[in-house]
């Protein structure tokens, strides 16, 4: 008669049956379930073991390795460039029943023309956490709402006066994490999906320039579920959804005027109503935008080894 022990960090962890009766050369089966606590993260790998024990010295120990995952799993991003027009696409579900879905969209709302000093030696994703502005770096305060479904903070290439400056953006999050875009031209995207709520630090470092100043705007997008931008936007899901299957989803949207840049947020809903992925989905409408730039200029970071 063997008896089973099981334990795994940040998980109640049943065996079932917990008692297994085998003579010699005899197997039976048996069902292991796990439940996350509410303070398990997603995403990051909990271990532990389960061991069958006779009380007469024999023991049996199986490793256990396990990531408590997302129950819809959905494309992070998709694009488009018409006023009206729609995109199917697939998600993956781990759950049986009635999925739903929020939904909101934003035009983009520019900041101020702002003006700062190139510096090759900042690093805008530390100095943004570790002090305001300075000459070299610009800082704006946003505030995320609860249950918003896409905070993006952006620059294009278009809204820097230099068409080979280099600016870098940053953004410090409430729980003190930072996020950074910091590539080679001022094409640069921060993008946080089902953000916390709560005060967001966003920075523009300027990093290089052919002037001696470069002069930037910056983007921003904060969508809610029920916002509007003047045109309509609606999303189509599945009736049911099954554990383990994939199902079509239909994002439509008519209304909108060209020239602008929208973001439309899809925020999934699991059968008891809880968050579990989104979707951002960039409508620009405006032709022939440039944006990454292809020769960055010389003391641009290609030429630098940043850590």
């Amino acid at each position: 008669v063997y008896t089973a022990a099981a334990s795994v960090t940040g998980m109640t962890t049943t065996v079932t049956p917990s008692t297994l009766s085998l003579a010699p050369g005899q197997s039976a089966s048996f069902t292991v379930t796990m439940a996350p606590a509410a303070s398990t993260p997603k995403f990051t790998w909990q271990y532990g073991s389960l061991t069958w024990n006779d009380g007469a010295g024999h023991n049996v120990r199986s490793p256990i390795q396990v990531a408590l995952g997302q129950s819809i799993s959905a494309p992070s991003d998709l694009s488009a460039t018409t006023v009206s027009g729609s995109r199917m696409f697939t998600i993956s579900t781990g759950f049986a029943g009635h999925a739903s879905a929020n939904k909101g969209m934003r035009d983009v709302t520019m900041g101020p023309a702002t003006t700062l000093t190139p510096n090759s030696n900042v690093d805008a994703a530390a100095v943004c956490k570790a002090t305001g502005p300075t000459a070299n770096v610009a800082v704006y305060n946003f505030t995320v709402p609860a249950g918003a479904i896409v905070a993006r903070f952006a620059l294009r290439q278009a809204d820097v006066s230099g068409a080979t400056d280099d600016n870098d953006v940053a953004v410090v999050l409430p729980s003190g994490a930072v996020a950074a875009s910091e590539g080679g031209t001022s094409h640069e995207t921060v993008e946080l999906l089902n953000p916390a709520a709560g005060n967001y630090k966003v920075c523009v470092a300027s990093y290089a320039a052919a002037s001696g100043s470069s002069t930037h705007q910056l983007s921003s997008w904060i969508v809610s579920p029920g916002d509007t931008a003047g045109g309509a936007f609606n999303v189509a899901m599945p009736s049911t959804v099954y554990s383990g299957g994939t199902s079509t989803v239909g994002a439509v949207w008519s209304g909108l005027s060209a020239g602008h840049r929208y973001i439309g947020g899809i925020q999934y809903l699991d059968a008891s109503s809880a968050v579990a992925a989104a979707t951002a989905l960039s409508i620009d409408t405006t032709p022939g935008t440039p944006l990454d730039m292809p020769t960055p200029i010389a003391n641009d970071k290609a030429s630098v080894t940043k850590k």
